[in-house]
This record gives structure tokens, sequence and C-alpha cells, in this order.
């Protein structure tokens, strides 16, 4: 495999398509951007979106422009067994409030319907 060095190529230079990981081909004026820091020296740098949602994924290290290591770290099972915890303590507290939103609306015709009764004077 020949290694081409792009960084040498004169702008004018035409080089070829940007690859995107699943195979597809993809122009290089038509990359999306991100922009990320680094949390060492607060530099900001763009990568491609689509390596950046990769590192984010496999929690891979890479470097910013002044060479600091860095990553994005995956959730760890505690952090996921603390969101399911959260998400059962949410789906419980909405039916509780949904049934009691029921509740309040019978005891609203209840005390409707007792006031009709003391207008009548019973």
């Amino acid at each position: 495999m020949e290694l081409i060095n792009y960084a040498a190529r004169r702008p004018t230079d035409a080089g070829p398509p940007c690859q995107y990981p699943s195979g597809g081909l993809l122009k290089e004026t038509e990359m999306e951007i991100m922009t990320t820091s680094c949390p060492e020296c607060g530099i900001k740098f763009p990568l491609p979106k689509w390596l950046g949602e990769l590192y984010r994924k496999s929690g891979e290290t890479f470097t910013c422009p002044q060479g600091h290591r860095q990553h994005w770290p995956g959730i760890t099972s505690d952090l996921k067994e603390e969101v399911s915890q959260l998400q059962i303590s949410r789906d419980m507290y909405k039916s509780w409030a949904h049934s009691s939103e029921g509740t309040s609306s019978a005891l609203r015709g209840v005390i409707t319907k007792l006031k009709k009764q003391l207008a009548k004077g019973a």
C-alpha cells in the first residue's frame, strides 16, 4: 500500500474523496465537522463528525494538536444501573400522577354535587 503525503500537495491538486468507516464516499468539501476542546490546554480544534462519534462510542484515546492525550469515557455499568433506576422511578411517578389526576377529577365531581345539593337547601 502506497502512503501519500497529502500535506505536501498543492491546494489546486485534487485529492481522493474521504471515505467513511461504513465504506461510503464523500467529497472533502461536504464533510461534516465538529469542534471540541482540549481540557489540558483549552485549544479548540475540529474533528470530522464521524470520527468524533467513533471516539465517543469506543472510548479510544486521541490527541489534541498540542499532543495532549484525551478520550471520551463510555458509560460504565454503575452509570447504566443508575440510569435504569431513574427511568423506573420516572415511570412510577408518571403512573402515580396519571392515577391521581383521575382521583382529583372524581373528587371535583363529588364537591360539585354537594355544592348543588347545598344550594337547593337539602
